[in-house]
């Protein structure tokens, strides 16, 4: 089964490939998704989410595979997949992807696969409901999915598939003319209900199994434009088409607290945990760009007191375009205060520990380590744009700048100077080497090293630091450079671009509450994937044996493709907030696209090197293994035959002993020799050529038959006699 599952790889890649490539602007950000006028013949929008009850305590949302390989997420690739060439293209894989490529496999990974891609239109929503009843422990589980069909024969088909795959399944009641079953698992009830109108099949797990409890759930299920998910599920999936989980976290652990031990208890609040109000995870579109987002909603108590609360104006501008930027966000005194607290706790004699350590720097800078604290920040930022690299350090207190200015010069041997030119004002400090250095603030440490002129010699050698640093003020802003050259370019761009609209509408990724952050624009790739997307569309043509006709597709010039993509990083630390989120414009993988060219080109060409002769292969071994499995009906009546007469037929009794299956699929490439038994299987596969016969050979064995096999060639992942 493992190896065999390799055969979905291409069909994988496409899926994960397309994570947003598709048609149609973002989705309403906290209103409920509404269904569509005009259903797609892909899959549906979910229902779920914008029903979902009060008491529901968690909810999730599973990805159906053609939703993320050909549903709408409203990012930059809109009008390059809303095109009717590849919105036909689609259409024609949906069918044959489950008839000529799942269809093969079929013996090896059975029916399910194919039937929930042929018959579930949806992505699979699941709510854990609040037990109902004061006796009930555990919590009501709702699962829903969208059907194809509006029949309800083929619900109930599609129910008894479930079963046959999973034996821990039962049918107790097939969905009756009202559209109600039941199921049960491991003697755990679950009713069922379809609704034919909307083809919505409603499975509900509840330990209180009485007729009403499903009424009263479905009673439930009404419009909620105010429901707290919302607004997180808008961060994370506006698109409705990609993977989310939310949790109630505040009545979760409400729930469970009182099983918790007293010790248990004092560490979840120690940590902070019980303070949690919701938990967002998922990856799907948000803002027309892909992302990948964990959210904690929570004040900072516990251990989030570590971190500071980050408050940055980002009131600094880019010279021109900017290309990329990378900011920290740096903590103040009282941030620090609030984490000394916390430490205290577990460690109460810090103030003793950590006093030694402040001095230090109060006495080597003039400066009490608060002052340095509120010194500078919270940006602390490095950018690039078309004046180059530069960095970017928010001053707060020029006055305690100032005083740093003078001690590194009186006592540690800094140069000091400003510079007047082309009207501007640009400060220039050298740096001395570590020797002088050491010299200045320890002269009874440095009279002890080097004193002979060997150790001298090297004393300079590795103490050397070639120190210069160019800065100038724009507002609140120390602007630092390597060279004054990028500064002087920086000051004659006229054109400029404040970096807080950047990340926010270009990037859409805020910075002003982030702990760390890295954002990017790089150029040529959304191009380079859209490639990527339609050559994995033409292998799964290909592979479906309905290759597709690029010529009927867009280019990217067509569509208007823009030249650069944006990506980007942050964690977030705010005063009610910690998250973690990653953007991108379709999915993760565009970073191996990162940098272009010749690497892009060899990566395409490994892909397909690798993957689509793996698959041309097992499909070959899938319709080897379709064959061999046919031949049991012959086994059988041969076996059959050899019990009633105590001997195999002979050849004039071949035509009348196999006279039921001269209408078999398999028949005209079956042949079956006199006398002995043995049924030979002609495999129709071309690359096999004329090493295409398997043997079957009875041996008669205490009343019974036994088969052993051989073949002409290498047989995997088939019958198990014949390996």
């Amino acid at each position: 089964m493992l190896n065999t599952s390799r055969a979905f790889y291409v069909f994988l890649v496409a899926c994960w490939l397309s994570l947003g490539l598709l048609a149609l602007a973002a989705l309403g950000a906290t209103p409920p998704l509404a269904e569509p006028q005009v259903p797609t013949t892909l899959t549906a929008t979910p229902y779920l989410r914008t029903v979902l009850p009060p008491d529901a305590l968690a909810y999730v949302r599973i990805a159906h595979p053609w939703g993320l390989l050909g549903m709408p997420k409203g990012n930059m690739f809109s009008g390059a997949l809303a095109s009717e060439g590849v919105r036909a293209a689609m259409s024609a894989l949906q069918g044959t992807i489950v008839q000529q490529l799942l269809g093969p496999l079929q013996p090896q990974i059975g029916p399910l696969p194919g039937v929930l891609l042929d018959q579930v239109r949806s992505p699979l929503e699941l709510a854990v409901l609040r037990p109902t009843g004061g006796d009930v422990a555990l919590p009501d589980l709702l699962l829903l999915v969208q059907l194809h069909s509006a029949n309800r024969d083929a619900a109930n088909a599609l129910l008894q598939t479930l079963a046959q795959v999973e034996p821990e399944l039962q049918i107790e009641t097939p969905l009756d003319q009202h559209g109600v079953g039941r199921l049960q698992v491991m003697g755990f009830p679950i009713f069922v209900f379809f609704d034919t109108a909307s083809r919505r099949l409603f499975l509900l797990a509840t330990q209180n199994p009485t007729p009403a409890a499903l009424t009263q759930r479905l009673q439930s299920l009404q419009p909620r434009a105010d429901a707290p998910m919302l607004p997180l599920e808008a961060e994370v999936d506006t698109s409705g088409q990609g993977f989310f989980v939310w949790l109630d976290a505040k009545t979760i652990f409400t729930l469970v607290q009182s099983l918790l031990s007293p010790e248990q208890l004092l560490v979840w609040q120690r940590l902070g945990a019980h303070a949690i109000q919701q938990v967002a995870l998922g990856m799907g579109v948000s803002a027309g760009k892909g992302c990948f987002k964990l959210i904690l909603d929570m004040p900072r108590v516990g251990v989030r007191t570590l971190l500071p609360a980050v408050e940055a104006p980002l009131a600094f501008d880019a010279a021109g375009a900017p290309v990329g930027l990378v900011m920290l966000g740096l903590p103040n005194a009282s941030d620090w205060q609030q984490a000394e607290a916390f430490v205290k706790t577990n460690i109460p004699d810090m103030d003793e520990r950590l006093q030694p350590f402040k001095d230090s720097v109060l006495a080597a800078t003039g400066l009490r380590f608060d002052d340095w604290l509120n010194l500078f920040g919270p940006e602390l930022a490095y950018v690039a744009d078309a004046a180059g690299q530069y960095s970017v350090l928010r001053l707060r207190d020029p006055e305690k700048f100032a005083t740093l200015l003078e001690v590194l010069q009186n006592k540690y041997g800094f140069r000091y100077e400003q510079r007047e030119l082309h009207g501007q004002t640009y400060a220039h400090l050298t740096f001395p080497d570590i020797e002088e250095i050491v010299a200045r603030a320890y002269p009874e440490f440095r009279a002890k090293m080097g004193t002979t002129p060997a150790e001298r010699l090297w004393w300079r050698l590795f103490s050397f630091v070639p120190g210069h640093l160019y800065w100038k003020m724009d507002g609140q802003y120390l602007i630092f450079a390597q060279i004054p050259q990028v500064l002087i370019d920086r000051d004659r761009i006229a054109a400029r671009t404040p970096m807080k609209s950047w990340l926010k509408d270009i990037q859409k990724l805020p910075g002003d509450d982030a702990l760390f952050i890295a954002s990017a624009q790089v150029e040529g790739v959304p191009r380079q994937i859209y490639a990527a997307y339609l050559q994995v569309l033409q292998s799964l043509g290909d592979l479906a044996r309905q290759p597709l006709d690029l010529f009927t597709l867009p280019s990217a010039m067509e569509v208007k493709l823009p030249q650069r993509g944006s990506y980007g990083v942050k964690f977030t630390s705010s005063a009610n907030r910690l998250a973690l989120e990653a953007t991108y414009e379709s999915n993760p993988l565009e970073v191996f696209f990162l940098g272009g060219g010749v690497r892009t080109v060899a990566m395409v060409g490994m892909l397909a090197a690798i993957t689509v002769p793996s698959l041309l292969e097992y499909r070959r071994h899938a319709e080897i293994g379709q064959q061999l499995s046919q031949v049991a009906a012959f086994k059988t009546v041969m076996a059959d035959f050899y019990m009633a007469q105590g001997h195999f037929p002979t050849e004039d009794e071949l035509s009348d002993a196999f006279a039921s299956l001269e209408a078999a699929p398999i028949a005209s490439q079956i042949e079956i020799e006199p006398d002995t038994g043995v049924i030979v299987l002609y495999v129709m596969q071309e690359k096999l050529g004329g090493h295409n016969r398997v043997y079957f050979m009875p041996t008669p064995q205490g009343g019974t038959v036994q088969w052993s096999c051989r073949a002409e060639f290498e047989v995997k992942h088939t019958l198990q006699e014949c390996r």
